[in-house]
């Protein structure tokens, strides 16, 4: 799906959120409420600079991990939804 915008994510490969990444950070991004208690549960002083994707959008964005190819469409759709009001309002 991003090969077909033009974006090669060949060399992306996932990696094990840490304390040490979260204090390196400075915002924190997550798709589902779920997600940004599991970062607060590993370290909660990241708890001012996580919010879910779509805070501005007032939407959530369920994780289409091993499901079909509709529901990585559909999360695409919210995910390029909800960062636009975050490129704005961090630009």
């Amino acid at each position: 799906m991003m090969q077909s915008r033009g974006v090669d994510l060949s060399a992306h490969r996932a990696s094990q959120l840490t304390r040490e990444l979260l204090r390196w950070a400075e915002l924190v991004l997550v798709m589902e409420p779920h997600h940004r208690d599991a970062v607060l549960a590993l370290d909660p002083a990241a708890r001012g600079k996580t919010f879910l994707l779509g805070h501005w959008t007032n939407t959530e964005i369920p994780d289409p991990y091993r499901r079909g190819d509709e529901a990585h469409a559909e999360a695409l759709r919210l995910i390029e939804a909800a960062v636009e009001p975050w490129v704005t309002k961090l630009g």
